[in-house]
């Protein structure tokens, strides 16, 4: 009998990567476009008679700016929504994978974060998305996820951006006093797929994993190094992230370690610099 697999968010830069990949499986996708996670009566009438053996949890509120004037929003997908998920689930010893994020950390620390280091975040997104992970902490079976900096195919991103303002601009003002890793949601849904897989063949204890890709960069670095792998002149100008007046306070160091993930897995993800060069290659400069 065919594992049954629910991937929420599966419409997102994540999920629509992720769920190729679980081919395999008996896999349902659920979307705001099909499924509302802030509406329990939707959500009974998706999954409400389904019996999941794993959940992968990527839907989210992710506009970090845009939940400091709208923290009830935030938390309603990120806090409420996740909740009703949980509470839809009708098996018990469901794997629940949450995806969560750099953000719950408040950058202060000198070195790369590990999964047992105190959080503390800056932002109302990274507070909602704390709220999330909380109560992922109390189930049976789980593991949150934290990532940083994601990237890729379906959807917004700074290499996309950054590629645009390149072609209009001959300078871009980019913050050089945040260090942490671009992650490729390509390898990124290749890890979570691979820790499924861990799963179902020799099981998984639960808790927290740090993946993203290798190496660390400022943003400005990844500016720099976008536009040197797309053939443009436009120069970074390197700025303080205080100069942005962006609404959400962002972490100053979001280097987070992955030695965790390297012990589960056998594996690092590639440098965040060949999970660049792939995604301008096959997406963006074709």
């Amino acid at each position: 009998m065919h594992k049954k697999i629910l991937v929420t968010g599966s419409r997102g830069m994540l999920g629509a990567t992720l769920l190729p990949l679980l081919k395999n499986y008996d896999t349902l996708g659920i979307d705001k476009g099909n499924c509302d996670i802030t509406n329990k009566s939707s959500l009974a009438k998706t999954i409400g008679n389904l019996k999941f053996d794993v959940v992968v949890h990527c839907a989210a509120y992710t506009d970090v700016d845009g939940a400091e004037g709208k923290t009830g929003s935030a938390f309603l997908v990120n806090e409420e929504g996740t909740r009703n998920v949980i509470e839809s689930i009708n098996n018990k010893d469901c794997f629940f994978i949450y995806i969560s994020t750099d953000y719950v950390f408040d950058g202060n620390k000198k070195t790369a974060y590990t999964e047992e280091d105190i959080v503390n975040p800056l932002s109302i997104y990274g507070k909602s998305k704390l709220a999330g992970e909380n109560l992922v902490a109390g189930l049976n079976k789980y593991i949150i996820i934290r990532t940083s900096w994601l990237f890729g195919p379906n959807g917004k991103n700074f290499i996309s951006t950054v590629l645009r303002l390149a072609k209009e601009k001959e300078t871009i003002e980019v913050a050089g006093d945040q260090i942490g890793s671009p992650t490729y949601t390509l390898d990124l849904a290749k890890a979570i797929s691979d820790i499924i897989n861990i799963y179902f063949t020799k099981g998984i204890t639960s808790g927290i994993y740090n993946i993203t890709n290798t190496g660390f960069c400022s943003w400005a670095e990844l500016a720099r190094y976008i536009i040197k792998e797309a053939g443009f002149k436009t120069h970074v100008a390197e700025i303080k992230s205080k100069e942005l007046k962006r609404a959400a306070q962002r972490p100053k160091n979001s280097m987070l370690s992955k030695e965790k993930f390297k012990g589960l897995s056998g594996y690092y993800l590639p440098t965040w610099q060949k999970a660049v060069q792939h995604y301008l290659k096959n997406y963006l400069l074709n």
